[in-house]
């Protein structure tokens, strides 16, 4: 038996406001896609989100409690459970501090052959300026005499052109005292972007990307969409873009600068496919980097799911009365950066039926909620509800049941990736096989790659 207290590292006593802290503080950390979806931190981030799920709910913690003083009572199974989760304990440690050091690794590398570059570069200036130096010593008889030749046609062509009528009276033309700026070359600057994915050189990236980028939605800083653009690379064998047709630029209203392009994504052998994408520039001190990275495929993905957070009723008869009954979203309240909630991010799910009690959801930002069906057999439509975020493709997909005028999770909640939802994968049904029992379909990150797997549960 598992200890949850131990797992998000608070007191047995603890207040229902300290264990929703330690619960949000620990997911973010252990979360897969803050950490390149490693098996170690996707199971410990289940850990935490299991031990919430059952702390957070005061009946369901009762239960727990009087579980855990009896396991307790046995020496050896407590001895024995203290063990597990410290040896849980110390490989997770060992795992993150591998994975900073990797980190500090990579950059430390990028950062030592930025350094030599440019010192290469001051050398071969020194170079070429001692180089004109003593050209200048060894020609100077030649210099004077060039120059004294120089003055007399000058003073000749004077002459000449003194005794010509003049042409016209137009002034000559001012010259400006301050030197113009050479026009950006966005075409190079989007060929420089393209030969850091197909070269595998950080370094560029580090030169283009701005202090804060929006990357395909997400606002990060350099470091970490670096970092997302490292994982990208290592993940696949193969990986190549190129820029089809030209560059097109349009000058925003802010001064910033989009250039919108077709990419020619390949992937190893899975992925052959075209893309619309664009950068956006702006003007950082006398260099232009850039601000945002996308394109219109994820563009529209993500207005989908903004879309599904505002969506309209779900209707079906949730009581077992006959009747039909609507459900709607209620989510929470953002605050004017859009990160984070006004309050706590917690979703209301709220009925037609007044009798029906409402779903209290913490933790999301809205969600999609649908009619799954009746899958146990009891006369009553089951509800399914994928929470959002702000954030991360992955998400906990809930189940519910109502039973004895109270909402009950049908199953456990499992875990789901954006990849399952967009390519339609039906995520929960009937086991016809075995019955009392259903078909779960959920997402895993192999090491490799993201998966679907199938499982048969029971059911409430």
């Amino acid at each position: 038996m598992r200890d949850y207290y131990y797992i998000l590292g608070i007191e047995s006593t603890a207040t229902e406001t300290e264990i929703k802290s330690a619960y949000r503080k620990l997911s973010q950390k252990f979360h897969p896609d803050k950490n390149n979806g490693e098996s170690f931190f996707e199971e410990r981030f289940k850990a935490v989100q299991e031990a919430y799920e059952t702390l957070s709910n005061a009946a369901r913690r009762r239960l727990y409690d009087e579980k855990l003083r009896q396991f307790n009572s046995s020496k050896v199974n407590s001895d024995d459970l203290k063990r597990f989760e410290e040896a849980l304990k110390r490989k997770f440690e060992e795992e993150f501090r591998k994975r900073e050091q990797d980190l500090r690794n990579d950059y430390t590398r990028k950062e030592q052959r930025l350094k030599e570059e440019a010192e290469q570069n001051r050398r071969a200036q020194e170079e070429v300026t001692q180089s004109e130096a003593a050209s200048q010593d060894n020609g100077g008889s030649y210099v004077i005499v060039t120059c004294v030749s120089i003055v007399i046609a000058i003073i000749i062509l004077g002459v000449f052109l003194n005794r010509q009528p003049s042409a016209s009276n137009t002034p000559p033309p001012a010259v400006s005292d301050h030197p113009t700026t050479p026009a950006p070359d966005f075409v190079k600057l989007v060929d420089d972007w393209n030969k850091a994915h197909n070269t595998r050189d950080i370094s560029l990236f580090f030169v283009l990307f701005d202090n804060s980028v929006l990357l395909y939605g997400t606002q990060s800083d350099k470091n970490t969409c670096i970092e997302s653009k490292l994982s990208l690379l290592k993940k696949y064998r193969y990986f190549n873009q190129q820029i089809n047709g030209g560059v097109q630029t349009e000058l925003q209203e802010n001064g910033d600068v989009k250039c919108l392009f077709t990419k020619h994504v390949t992937i190893n052998e899975e992925l052959d496919k075209e893309y619309a994408a664009y950068l956006i520039f702006r003007k950082v001190g006398y260099d232009w980097k850039i601000i945002t990275e996308g394109d219109l495929t994820t563009d529209k993905n993500l207005a989908k799911k903004k879309q599904a957070l505002t969506q309209g009723e779900v209707k079906g008869d949730f009581n077992g009365d006959g009747q039909t009954e609507s459900v709607s979203v209620v989510p929470p309240k953002e605050d004017d950066t859009g990160m984070d909630c006004v309050g706590d991010c917690t979703t209301y799910l709220q009925f037609s039926d007044t009798n029906l009690p409402g779903i209290k959801i913490e933790n999301s930002l809205g969600g999609m909620v649908s009619n799954v069906g009746d899958l146990n057999g009891d006369g009553r439509d089951e509800l399914g509800f994928l929470p959002g975020w702000f954030t991360s493709c992955w998400r906990q997909y809930h189940v519910f049941t109502y039973k004895d005028d109270n909402w009950l999770n049908a199953v456990p909640s499992f875990s789901t990736h954006c990849n399952q939802w967009e390519q339609g994968i039906k995520p929960i049904e009937t086991d016809i096989n075995i019955s009392g029992n259903v078909i779960i379909r959920y997402s895993e990150f192999t090491g490799d790659d993201i998966v679907v797997k199938n499982k048969s549960v029971p059911i409430e």
